[in-house]
């Protein structure tokens, strides 16, 4: 603490403290200002990642409850059984798939159902594929940036959201259609 006697217009004595980091010559230096505007920019890059994809998962899972996730992986089971068996899958299986293909109200056969459950599966495996993907190619594109444009962070994270835009009307185009694909994924990219 360095303490300096100054005198106001009167002539009385003024005491003022100041710390020692806010000296001049204890500063930091211009390079150190932009290496810590770049690591900030890096960190909130990071987090905005992190955040958009989370979203992605929450968006395209919708409300899901916990019950009805957790049977996914039976019904995706009793579904492969039937469309590989046929009438020679197990009891349990083909009933299960006929009671709620009734219960659908739909008109589907237990067949037709299976194959949903099967195409259902396959998407939100590669959605899931595709905000994996996405995430990793942008944190490690964050991580290798060397340059000094804390701006370039921004453009990185901008860039994974509109590749994770494309993907996703890629993957829905082909049991949606174009039009629906795009209207689905504004809401879930939130463009």
């Amino acid at each position: 603490m360095i303490t300096q006697h100054i005198f106001d217009a009167r002539g009385a004595v003024v005491l003022a403290s100041f710390p020692d980091a806010l000296m001049p010559e204890n500063l930091p230096s211009p390079s150190d200002v932009a290496a810590h505007e770049i690591a900030v920019s890096k960190g909130l890059s990071v987090r905005h990642i992190a955040e958009f994809s989370n979203t992605l998962r929450q968006r395209v899972a919708k409300a899901t409850h916990y019950l009805q996730a957790t049977r996914w992986p039976v019904q995706l089971a009793a579904a492969q059984d039937v469309l590989t068996n046929g009438e020679a899958a197990s009891a349990l299986n083909k009933s299960m798939l006929d009671m709620e293909a009734r219960l659908r109200e739909r008109g589907e056969t237990r067949e037709q159902l299976a194959g949903k459950v099967l195409a259902n599966s396959q998407a939100f495996t590669l959605v899931g594929a595709c905000v994996d993907g996405i995430e990793t190619a942008t944190l490690d594109k964050i991580a290798a940036y060397a340059g000094a444009d804390p701006e370039a962070f921004g453009a990185i994270v901008d860039q994974a959201k509109l590749d994770a835009h494309v993907e996703l009307v890629a993957i829905f185009t082909p049991t949606l259609g174009e039009a629906q694909a795009e209207a689905l994924v504004a809401q879930i990219v939130g463009a």
